[in-house]
């Protein structure tokens, strides 16, 4: 059988043909689109993804099953315009509100997850709520299908949904004066939820959620890290593993009975892109010294998600003298966003993490981050596939080519490369977690 993954992103949206049950990639395609974003705003135009996922399907079509992915966070309210994205700083003042009227313990207690400015509850009570609300993909599969559903592993990270129990956290809508009804059936990841075109189409999957089915995270403490435009490291729990002062996340994962720990970080390949541009180097002749000569870098260039929940904090660099070059200045980069990782990996404890994102293809930042973090980084044979290829996994499940995702990912996924320790960074790492409360003390 045939099965088409699409990943829907902030930048445009992805789509792969996968043939299954040998999991090989057939043909790929993309459609980008605009970001409306100044200062803290960040939106799409829904019927851009629309297009977008139309297009890319009548290129790789036919098939005999669709798998979608999207943006976290990312909602659409009927009547609210614009969608507002996971990376949308506007509701600083309704995490306040969250947190003030039903306070932590509550939040712990029914949603799993402390509120962020990019998150969906936070974004309904900016916008005074409106009318019925969808994530990013689901909206998608509706306008597709027709069928308006909102799939689990993604209504997890709206904060309005009980992950212990896997049902809407009426409780906590009721206490903000939130209409529970303007929220959707349940659907699961495998589930097929109407067709377009005749093709059977899956609930799909959070984007996250679906890149870690794509690497082969669906069972109990395997975990992956992306270096993206974020950083994310992810670790996979058969119940929900809940950091006491909410530090991560703790999330639905798109494989039945499974949970994600999540920790975010903002920037990533972002602070590269954004040294060498300022340093007018192409980044395939970027300048990467053996060692920072104690520079450090603190890459909190749009504040910080994990562990500060901070969108004021700015990013600084430490340490300078006069014998620093432009090669110190990409290292020093490389290894503050791997620091930033590795704040999360002090509370998650990955053991090995397998690789995602452009910046795992360097080798070099590769060996920072297993340095940096102390486990082994692997590379599998599916790392460059990302989420859209997690997404065709699904897909093929719920067609029945498959009886579970596990048995999928055990099929389709091979460790290739280890990439070991070679020296601890825990003196740098003791010098890095110094930069947050000085870059506080700035404001």
């Amino acid at each position: 059988m045939k099965a088409i993954g699409v990943d829907i992103g902030t930048s445009g949206a992805k789509g792969m043909l996968v043939s299954f049950p040998d999991g090989r990639v057939l043909a790929n395609a993309r459609a980008e689109y605009a970001l409306h974003a100044d200062g803290n705003r960040a939106e799409h135009e829904p019927e851009d993804w629309v297009r977008a996922v139309e297009a890319i399907l009548a290129q790789l079509g036919p098939a005999d099953a669709i798998g979608l992915d999207g943006m976290m966070h990312s909602e659409v309210c009927e009547g609210g315009g614009r969608a507002i994205l996971w990376c949308d700083g506007r509701a600083e003042a309704q995490c306040d509100e969250i947190v003030r009227k039903v306070g932590l313990e509550f939040l712990r207690e029914n949603v799993a997850n402390r509120p962020f400015a990019g998150f969906t509850l936070p974004h309904l009570m900016w916008r005074k709520t409106l009318g019925p609300v969808l994530l990013c993909k689901d909206y998608v599969r509706y306008r597709l299908t027709g069928e308006r559903r909102q799939e689990t592993s993604d209504a997890s990270g709206m904060l309005c949904w009980n992950v212990a129990q896997g049902r809407w956290a009426t409780e906590l809508l009721e206490k903000l004066g939130i209409d529970p009804a303007l929220f959707p059936a349940p659907c699961g990841s495998t589930e097929i939820v109407g067709r377009w075109n005749g093709i059977p189409v899956v609930g799909g999957a959070a984007d996250n959620a679906a890149a870690a089915v794509g690497l082969g995270v669906v069972r109990e403490g395997q975990a992956m890290a992306s270096m993206g435009t974020s950083n994310v490291l992810v670790v996979c729990h058969d119940a929900p593993v809940v950091d006491a002062a909410m530090r991560v996340h703790t999330f639905t994962h798109a494989v039945p009975g499974r949970f994600l720990q999540l920790g975010c970080m903002l920037t990533g390949t972002r602070a590269l892109d954004w040294v060498l541009k300022l340093l007018g180097v192409p980044v395939d002749l970027a300048p990467i010294a053996e060692s920072s000569k104690g520079l450090l870098f603190a890459p909190y260039l749009v504040g910080e998600r994990t562990p500060y929940a901070d969108t004021t904090v700015r990013a600084m660099f430490a340490g300078l003298t006069p014998d620093h070059d432009r090669s110190h200045f990409v290292r020093a980069v490389l290894e503050g966003t791997a620091f930033a990782l590795r704040d999360a990996q002090e509370i998650m404890k990955a053991t090995s993490v397998r690789a995602t994102g452009g910046g795992m293809k360097s080798p070099a930042w590769r060996q920072i981050v297993a340095d940096v973090l102390g486990v082994p980084v692997i590379t599998v044979n599916t790392a460059e596939e990302g989420a859209a290829y997690g997404s065709a996994i699904l897909a093929a499940v719920g067609a029945g080519a498959f009886p579970s995702v596990e048995d999928a990912c055990d099929r389709l996924v091979r460790e290739t490369v280890s990439t070991k320790p070679q020296r601890s960074y825990d003196d740098e790492y003791a010098r890095y977690r110094k930069l947050y409360p000085a870059a506080r003390s700035l404001e």
